[in-house]
This record gives C-alpha cells, structure tokens and sequence, in this order.
C-alpha cells in the first residue's frame, strides 16, 4: 500500500450502493423544502402582500431570524427577494444539520460499531473511507444544488431568473457541505457518535445565533460567519458570489483538520474525552433516569432553546398583525377567523405551529431508548438491578416532562413577546400560556404511539415521526384545503377545541389524556415481554 487514500474509488462505488436510497429522499426531500414553495409565496405577493411583507420583514426581530435584504423601498421588493430572505438561510440550516448527522453515522459511529477497523485489516488505505465518504457529500450537494435550481426555475417565476435560482442553490448545498465537514472534524476529537452529533450540531446553532446577532448590531461579522454569509449573496437581487469564499474556506480548513487528525490517532481513540459524569440520588449517571438525561442533554437543551426562540419570533409580528394578515388571501385563510380579534385567531393557528415542533421532543426521547438498545448499549445496565420496566418508565417519565416544558416555554415565550410588542390588546399571557396547555395531551398521544411502536415493533418506531408531520400539516391548512371533517379528524391536533377561539373542553381533554396514558402503558406491556435487541446497525 502506497498511499493513505488506496482504493477509495472502491469505497465509494460501495457506498454509494449502500446508500443510494437515502441519498435518493435526501436529494428530493430538501430540494423540495427548498425550492418547492414558489407558489405559495407568488400567491402572498399578490396584491399589497409584498408590501406589508416587506413592512414586516424590516422587523429587528425577523432580521435575526431570517437575515437582512438588501432591498431599500417596498416598491422594490419582488417574490424573489422574498423567497431568498425567507427561506435561503432556514434551508442552509436544514442542509447543514441532515449533512452533519450523515457524517457523523458514517464516521465514528461505525468505529464505534468496530466496522473502519475491519475495513482496513483489508488492502485499503487508512483514510480512504473518510475520501469516500467526503466525494460522495460532495456528489449528492451537486445533485442537491442542480435540483433546487431546476425546481425553481420550473415555475416560470418573473422576479426568479437562472443566475438567481443557480446562486440559491449553491448557498444550501455549501451550508450542507459546511455542516458535513463540521461532523468530520468532531468525528475525530470526541470518542462518541452522540458527542461528535452535539458538537457539530452545537456550534452550527452558535453560528446561527452569533449572525442573528450581528445582523442587527454589525453587518460586517455577519459577513465573515460562514453560515451567515451565505445570507449576504442576496439571490435574485445583487446576486453576490463574494460571500461564498467564506464557507468554501472554512470547509477545506475543517475537512483539512479532520484528515489531518486522523491520520495521527488511533481507531477508536479521540483527543478529548469528557469528564466522569457526577450525580446525586436518582439522577446519578449510574441510574437509568440519570443515564437517560446525560444521554438527552444535549437534545433536549437544544431543542427547549429553539422553541424559546422561535415562540419569541413569532410573537414579534403581532406588533404588525393587522398588515401580516391583510397582506394576501392565503394568509387570511391561514390565520384569520371571521369574526375573531386578530390577536387570538393568529394565536390558535401558531400555537399548532409551536406545540408539533414541541412534540417532537418527546418522540426523540422515546426513541432514544431503542436505538440504544440496538446498539447493545443498555446490557450492562439491564445485568444490575434495573429492570425493563424501570428503564421504560425512567425514558417516558423524562419525556413526558420534556414535553410539559416545551408547551410551557412555547406557550410563555409567544404570549410575552407578543404581549409586549402591542400597545393595546385584549390578549393575557395567562390566555396564552393555558391556550398552548390544551393541545398538550395531543402531543402525549403522540408520544403514547411512540411508546407503542418502541414496545411492540421498534424497528417501525420511524412512523411516530411520519404520523407527527401528517398530524402537523393536516391541522395547520385545514381551513385553506377545506377537507371532509372525517379526513381532519385523524390528525389528532384537531380533536381539541381551538383556545383562545373556543372553550375549553374538559371532556375531550381528560379523554385524550386517558387514551395518551393507556398507549404509554400499553407500550410498557410490549416492551417488557419482548424480545430484547442488541447490536443491530
């Protein structure tokens, strides 16, 4: 052997054999978060739209959400322009943390499972998998970049030419580039899968806060921010190409890291490994409840963080609530109510927003506790004196109370912000606060299916996600697609009375919290009789 890189050509005909499918959904999946919502906002822009959506856009707060436009007037703003500030920088995000994950499961993971190691007891380079695994990024990034392009030049938009659509395009994938060298690096300083995910993950939610940051306080650091500058292209209006540099420069000097650290450890080995964790009575590392937090820490302070924020983002419109929702016909069938104050109809329509991204909290928790035992992780705890049904019940205690957090943090921060950017309002952040507590058992029948799928078919715990979105996008556009009531009713974010439209139902409240906690118990039942599995890949 001659080379570090021998036969990774080998490699990646082998892996891209092995993952094709999921290239294939990946590929389609984002290209069509991307660049598949034209219509939609073509229809926002219709009328006076542009204008009031430029109005609110101006707003400091949805600057540090979305990013700045280098429009000047109203008169100016087209539905490209729109379209880029809008959805440019959340896609990159989206690309940057699907990329990462991919990495990190191809990379440490599977040094963690002994598979680099048995890889290279055979006529291969040492560094040939992490070649591979990054030509094969880049393969999918290209297909990435020329499907959205294509996509959106596909709905003969006016104010959306080639250049723009190409230049789109090119900031998602380099985002998603970014977050795969990001995994590659970390891959190589922590010794866990789990750590390497959070580190990435961490410092990609970092630079996305530290642009929010200087979007309104110094536009020139914004530039320098490789997520942020990305934002600075401005497709469809400057059509910049300046500010790629600082993504592209940053990839090779991640991805030059991580060659270059591995190729001076050992496999298996890191450069930083963390501190023996420390705990007191039940929440002792030792314990399956302290286990379960250390396991979710990460997750779950990241997660809360996020709903914090963006209960705060969308509680900095109503202060513009009259021009949002007068601004086109489809955001008046999306949030406005005949005969409803603004205030509260926008209300009842977010709060389905904020509790089904809260949802998803739980359903990760749940989930956690069988991809770890498919990896053989949990053996050792279940040879001491904790039982399955211990390990159950300490996993769906913890998200149940993830769950109950993530209402109130939603709930609270939308009804705060939202409150204090309106000079006169009937709306109480009490109203609030319970409006968003209402829709919690409909988040613990979720998490209740979860639990059912984890006791009884594990392998198929994927569709508690699967049933999450449909549940999701079923009630949010119920009033603009005009369903057959039986169809609304199978999402179960419709079974409960809108707050603070409606009542509240006491009723249907403490039935669907029955039928949450008789799912949870039925799961546990599954869980203890099953077959226990370890070392699945």
């Amino acid at each position: 052997m001659t080379s570090a890189f021998y036969h990774w050509p080998l490699l990646l005909r082998d892996a891209l054999k092995r993952d094709w499918r999921l290239l294939t959904l990946w590929v389609i999946g984002l290209a069509a978060f991307a660049g598949g919502f034209v219509p939609a906002f073509t229809a926002i822009g219709k009328g006076d739209g542009l204008v009031a959506f430029y109005e609110t856009m101006k707003n400091p707060a949805m600057v540090a959400i979305t990013g700045p436009t280098s429009v000047k007037t109203a008169a100016d703003y087209t539905v490209g322009a729109m379209y880029s500030q809008t959805m440019l920088l959340y896609s990159a995000l989206i690309a940057a943390i699907v990329a990462a994950l991919f990495v990190v499961a191809h990379t440490r993971r599977e040094e963690e499972q002994g598979l680099s190691e048995y890889l290279c007891s055979f006529q291969l380079g040492r560094q040939a998998g992490l070649l591979a695994l990054a030509v094969e990024l880049l393969i999918v990034h290209v297909l990435l970049a020329l499907a959205i392009c294509g996509l959106m030049m596909a709905f003969g938009e006016d104010s959306m030419p080639a250049e723009g659509c190409l230049l789109f395009a090119l900031g998602v994938s380099l985002g998603g580039l970014l977050g795969g060298a990001m995994a590659a690096f970390f891959a190589q300083l922590v010794p866990t899968a789990s750590a390497a995910s959070g580190a990435s993950l961490a410092v990609i939610g970092a630079l996305y806060l530290l642009r929010a940051l200087s979007d309104i306080a110094s536009e020139s650091l914004s530039r320098v921010n490789p997520l942020g500058s990305l934002v600075y292209t401005y497709p469809f209006t400057e059509n910049a190409r300046v500010p790629l540099v600082w993504p592209l420069l940053a990839m090779g000097i991640l991805l030059a890291l991580a060659f270059l650290l591995q190729g001076r450890r050992d496999f298996g080995s890191a450069y930083f490994y963390g501190r023996a964790a420390k705990g007191l009575g039940c929440f002792s590392p030792q314990s399956a409840a302290g286990l379960l937090v250390r396991l979710n820490c990460g997750t779950m302070l990241a997660w809360l963080a996020t709903l914090a924020i963006l209960g705060a983002a969308y509680g900095s419109i109503y202060g513009d609530m009259e021009k949002f929702l007068n601004s086109s016909p489809l955001v008046q069938a999306l949030f406005a109510v005949q005969g409803q104050s603004p205030e509260e109809a926008f209300t009842a329509t977010i709060l389905v927003v904020l509790m089904g991204v809260a949802a998803i909290l739980p359903v990760v928790v749940v989930n956690k506790l069988c991809s770890e035992e498919a990896a053989g992780h949990l053996v050792q705890l279940l040879a001491t004196r904790t039982s399955r049904r211990k390990l159950y019940v300490s996993a769906l205690a913890l998200a149940v109370a993830c769950a109950v957090a993530g209402c109130l943090l939603a709930a609270a921060s939308l009804g705060a912000v939202g409150i204090a950017s309106m000079q006169q309002t009937s709306l109480t952040l009490q109203a609030v606060v319970l409006a968003g507590l209402n829709v919690l058992p409909a988040m613990l029948v979720v998490l209740g299916l979860a639990a059912v799928l984890c006791g009884f078919r594990p392998r198929l715990r994927l569709l508690s996600y699967c049933y999450l979105v449909y549940a999701f996008m079923l009630a949010y556009f119920q009033q603009l697609l005009d369903l057959p009531t039986w169809l609304n009713r199978t999402s179960v974010f419709t079974w409960l009375p809108e707050m603070p439209l409606a009542d509240f139902d006491g009723r249907t409240w403490s039935g669907m919290l029955a039928l949450a906690m008789l799912l949870m118990i039925t799961g546990g039942i599954g869980y203890e009789r099953r077959d226990f599995r370890e070392n699945e890949t």
